[in-house]
């Protein structure tokens, strides 16, 4: 903080006695006395400002400290910081399961083999998983086989246990049923979990994949 001088028109008055005091007219008497008010005044505030500057100096150095401290702090909690952000993906997932019928057009044939302009609309299925964290960018997609029939003979193999008791029964459930989102999800949610927190930096950095196969692998040691 820049240092205030003194303006030279605060002086002392020695000069003033008692006696030349009383000498001087009331307008001169009323002009010393408000001009030692003030000096009095400027001088008590100069001496506020320097106690105020020494306890702004000492703070300043505390803050430097306090600078180096929260500096020193972040080096060590960084490392610490990525870890909890993949342990959070353990805790913080959606999952959804989703069916969908894909509409193409296929070129119809003749006998002959010979390519007519007449096309014919075909309904291809496609099953998925979708996965979604607060760690990663964007919505991941499993892709399962096209058909419900197809995963669920898979899964049969991987969690017969979970297929004697649910998934037996959602080979007769609806395109997108509450029921068969449910199970999915309720089978799929804690493999993805798992997975998650044991290769989440991996699968960030796209140097493992998380698809249907590894899912599968995952149920197996699970043994669902």
């Amino acid at each position: 903080m820049a240092k205030l001088n003194k303006p030279r028109w605060v002086v002392q008055m020695d000069w003033l006695d008692k006696e030349t005091y009383w000498g001087l007219s009331d307008s001169e008497r009323k002009d010393v006395n408000t001009f030692q008010n003030l000096s009095k005044a400027i001088n008590h505030h100069h001496k506020v400002i320097e106690e105020n500057d020494k306890l702004l100096k000492q703070l300043q150095k505390d803050n430097a400290k306090r600078l180096d401290k929260i500096r020193l702090n972040q080096l060590k909690a960084s490392p610490i910081f990525r870890k909890i952000e993949y342990l959070k993906a353990e805790h913080e997932i959606d999952v959804y399961y989703m069916e969908t019928l894909r509409k193409n057009k296929v070129r119809n044939k003749e006998e002959n083999r010979h390519l007519h302009k007449e096309f014919i609309i075909a309904e291809y299925p496609k099953c998925y998983i979708k996965y979604r964290t607060k760690n990663l960018a964007n919505t991941k997609t499993i892709i399962l086989k096209s058909q419900r029939f197809e995963n669920l003979k898979l899964l049969k193999e991987v969690c017969p246990k979970w297929y004697r008791s649910i998934g037996e029964s959602l080979n007769g459930e609806e395109l997108n049923s509450n029921k068969l989102k449910i199970a999915m999800v309720e089978l799929t949610k804690p493999v993805i979990k798992r997975i998650l927190a044991n290769q989440f930096k991996e699968i960030a950095e796209g140097r493992v994949i998380l698809n249907f196969d590894l899912l599968l692998k995952e149920m197996a040691k699970m043994k669902l």
